[in-house]
């Protein structure tokens, strides 16, 4: 390893918070206090920062040295290069990095996490993280800038973990690597983007779930989280990316036996992890110039509650003195909406995830968003995945609450196959869609690659559906991971992932697992695990099955229903007020209607 003198300029900020009281005890929140008087934020975790003279015609970039085992130290790195080893089962057991050619002041901070010890302390700018000489293995590392440099650059990093190879990209702070799992990080890349100061700025975050730990890192809206597992979020950590402004997002836990934490702010942890304690309640809020421009709204999923309504700016979501766990976060940040605008009914900038405000009121009626037309029902919701009349005009308004025209209801036919269409030509339905049978159980269907392959070649939206043999919740989530492991093969599925439930052999009958209550949360437990790893994903069965096994489905699952009047292969009926996909008939084959529109810039149906 290479020596380097260090020149360190040692400060100590001590910043100070306004704390404003949480009077209300056993109480749902949906949002009630506001940390309008928040001028800094305490930051435990923050290190001494190293000030760099700039450099006027160079570009910054990044320097890191591995030691590995039965190794010792590697030659250096810089800007993505792999450090490490793969395939050799080598732990990497300790790391330094550096920034090289500063165009800015600041460092770069870094933090990781050994076997036996955990989280070690905080270094800095060429310092050693890890251990040398005990043979302990590196498990997880995060890496974030301090200073100037941060406002002009990102660091992102991603991890090669044992048994799993390498991981999604993180960045500024967010852990890569494993804890808990007794994983050795065998590989690191880490580079330096510079941030497109002219972008708007955007969110991000995770969250440690029970069994799961840490999960990957999602961004403005996504779920973060479990629902329908009943897991504990056990800590959070919230970011910004890509902002032209100055400023930081602040948020704070409450947790179980605790009580509400300190605020810490841009990627610290929030909560706990290793106690098994639940977070119970969040609030977050933004400082500096962007909460000029910007809002942050937030809800959670609360156990025996599900999601409850959304807060904002510092409110409190979820519950205190109730000892109800969340259990999944959604978190959007939304451009701070003109008042003038709205009230002349011109272009609103920005709407929060199925309602719009201004000011904090709800918006109602027909609203021109960006060019597209939207409706906001009298209680604000955004109306989505519904016919509806506007201008005496028939449309449906997707997933994402945008008005679109319909013909006589109907957006696209389609039709859905399987091994028993054998070898069909898909040809003659390049203008429609095609739903695949993936396979059955855990079973891949034996012309289930070949019909995806031949969609994509021709450029048909197509989705894939899995007939269930499940008899219990466990086998849901199996079915549900062998589809996600098989979904690989799919590099444009834009109409989703379909659960098809029903009892066509009588398995399920004469396993005494037909019952609605089992069934509907096998659906639920598939839907959300799926939907969780970011795919569109609904429940397809009969009219019958959902009128009486499948009434309690959760609110956020779309239904494709089988539903065949007199099966003469002709439209009979229009259920767009019940299911978004409606298969109509068996004759020729499977034909079916879609009342939802495509949105051709995502990998789902909306």
């Amino acid at each position: 390893m290479k020596k380097k003198d260090y020149s360190l300029c040692v400060c100590f900020v001590i910043f100070v918070m306004c704390f404003f009281g949480f009077v209300s005890i056993n109480k749902v929140y949906a949002s009630e206090v506001t940390p309008d008087e928040i001028s800094e934020v305490n930051e435990s975790n923050e290190s001494l920062e190293q000030t760099t003279p700039t450099s006027e015609n160079t570009s910054t970039s990044v320097d890191y040295e591995s030691h590995v085992q039965d190794k010792g130290w590697q030659e250096e790195k810089k800007d993505g290069e792999v450090s490490g080893t793969t395939g050799e089962s080598k732990r990497i057991e300790a790391v330094n990095i550096q920034l090289e050619n500063q165009e800015y002041q600041g460092n770069i901070n870094y933090q990781a996490h050994v076997q036996d010890i955990g989280w070690q302390t905080t270094v800095w700018g060429g310092q050693v993280a890890g251990t040398t000489g005990q043979s302990k293995r590196l498990e997880a590392i995060r890496i974030w800038l301090t200073g100037d440099i941060a406002n002009y650059y990102s660091i992102q990093y991603r991890a090669h973990i044992q048994d799993i190879g390498w991981q999604d990209w993180a960045c500024d702070g967010i852990i890569a690597g494993t804890t808990g799992l007794s994983k050795r990080l065998e590989a690191l890349q880490i580079r330096l983007v510079r941030i497109n100061n002219q972008a708007d700025p955007e969110i991000h975050y995770t969250s440690h779930v029970q069994d799961y730990g840490w999960q990957s890192n999602k961004t403005d809206g996504q779920i973060s989280g479990t629902t329908g597992q009943s897991k504990r979020v056990e800590a959070f950590r919230v970011g910004l990316n890509n902002s032209k402004y100055s400023g930081d997002v602040i948020y704070q836990a409450h947790v179980q036996d605790i009580g509400w934490q300190n605020w810490v702010k841009n990627g610290q942890d929030a909560g706990t992890t290793g106690l098994g304690k639940s977070l119970q309640a969040i609030c977050i809020a933004l400082t500096g110039n962007i909460a000029n421009d910007y809002s942050i709204y937030y809800r959670v999923h609360s156990r025996d509650f599900g999601w409850l309504d959304w807060a904002s700016d510092g409110n409190v979501a979820g519950t205190t003195g109730l000892g109800k766990a969340i259990e999944a976060i959604q978190i959007h940040l939304m451009k701070k909406i003109d008042l003038k605008a709205l009230e002349t009914n011109s272009e609103v900038s920005s709407i929060c995830d199925r309602k719009g405000y201004k000011n904090g009121v709800a918006v109602t009626g027909w609203k021109n968003i960006n060019g597209d037309s939207y409706y906001f029902g009298n209680d604000g919701v955004l109306v989505v995945n519904q016919s509806i009349k506007k201008d005496d005009k028939q449309g449906y308004v997707n997933n994402l609450g945008k008005f679109v025209l319909s013909n006589n209801g109907i957006f696209m036919h389609g039709i859905d196959i399987s091994e028993w269409n054998y070898d069909i030509d898909l040809t003659p339905y390049k203008d429609n869609f095609v739903i695949i049978r993936l396979g059955w159980y855990n079973t891949l269907d034996k012309k289930a690659l070949r019909n995806i392959q031949l969609c994509e070649q021709l450029g048909i939206p197509y989705g894939v559906y899995l007939y269930s043999y499940a008899t219990s919740i466990e086998e849901s989530r199996m079915e549900a991971n062998f589809v996600l492991n098989q979904l690989s093969h799919c590099s444009n599925l834009r109409v989703g992932v379909w659960y098809d439930m029903e009892d066509a052999d009588n398995y399920k009958a004469n396993r005494g697992s037909l019952v609605g209550s089992l069934m509907t949360n096998m659906c639920n437990t598939f839907c959300s695990i799926l939907q969780n790893a970011g795919y569109y994903t609904g429940v397809y069965s009969s009219s019958s099955w959902f009128n009486y096994y499948l009434t309690n489905l959760n609110t956020n699952i779309p239904k494709w229903v089988a539903h065949w009047d007199n099966n003469d292969g002709q439209l009979h009926s229009n259920l767009s007020n019940m299911a978004v996909l409606h298969q109509y008939t068996s004759i020729p084959l499977d034909q079916n209607v879609m009342y939802v529109p495509l949105e051709t810039d995502r990998k789902s149906v909306v």
